[in-house]
């Protein structure tokens, strides 16, 4: 069963229309699945500068949550800090590795949606509301450190600015427009827990609940 499991790679190349290389593997010696190549390029790219970025906030955010936790505090914040560790280091093994890339040439009928010209535009548009919901929904959240707000603001102007760029295959101008989002994003988490950790430790009654 083991032997069967292993994925036989069939071909590498520029096996599909519009798409980067992949690689054509069959599993079970019956499902022929394309997996994204981008983990093989042999340098360091922008993908993995944002991916370390991703992963250095979903860090500080579980840092923060159990920190948190631990001087006594059960607020939103708390959920805040949980939610966007999972969320960002989600979003860095998918940069590193270019998952949703890989799941839309497996589900390339996402395609035939009105609108759609790629089937993981449709995992990117799930992504982005998803994302927006969680702003929404932990608005007064961020709202509480006007350090964050400006620094998240900033970021979320670089994304919506590359967004464009990479549509039009401006790749020397998206990528950095990009990484700048993702460090000005990495300051903002920083700053917000920064803020609430301190405002936590003015707190007398969880400062003497962690005495006790």
């Amino acid at each position: 069963m083991y032997a069967l499991a292993q994925p036989e790679v069939l071909d590498k190349g520029s096996l599909l229309e519009n798409a980067d290389p992949v690689a054509r593997v069959e599993v079970f010696e019956r499902w022929t699945l394309y997996f994204d190549l981008e983990y093989e390029r042999d340098r360091v790219s922008g993908d993995v500068v944002m991916s370390l970025l991703l992963a250095a906030v979903a860090a500080v955010s579980f840092l923060a949550s159990a920190a948190g936790t631990r001087l006594g505090s059960t607020s939103r914040v708390e959920w805040f800090f949980a939610l966007l560790s999972l969320g960002s280091a989600v979003l860095a093994i998918d940069e590193l590795f270019a998952l949703h890339e890989s799941v839309g040439y497996n589900l390339d009928f996402l395609a035939d949606v009105p609108g759609i010209s790629h089937a993981d535009d449709v995992l990117v548009l799930i992504g982005a509301a998803f994302a927006l919901w969680f702003l929404w929904t932990f608005r007064g959240v961020i709202a509480g450190s006007r350090r964050a707000v400006a620094l998240f603001g900033a970021a979320a102007g670089a994304v919506v600015v590359a967004a464009p760029l990479d549509a039009a295959g401006l790749r020397a101008v998206e990528e950095p427009t990009e990484l700048l989002g993702g460090a000005l994003a990495l300051a903002g988490t920083i700053a917000l827990a920064l803020d609430h950790l301190a405002s936590l430790a003015r707190d007398p009654q969880l400062s003497a609940s962690v005495r006790r």
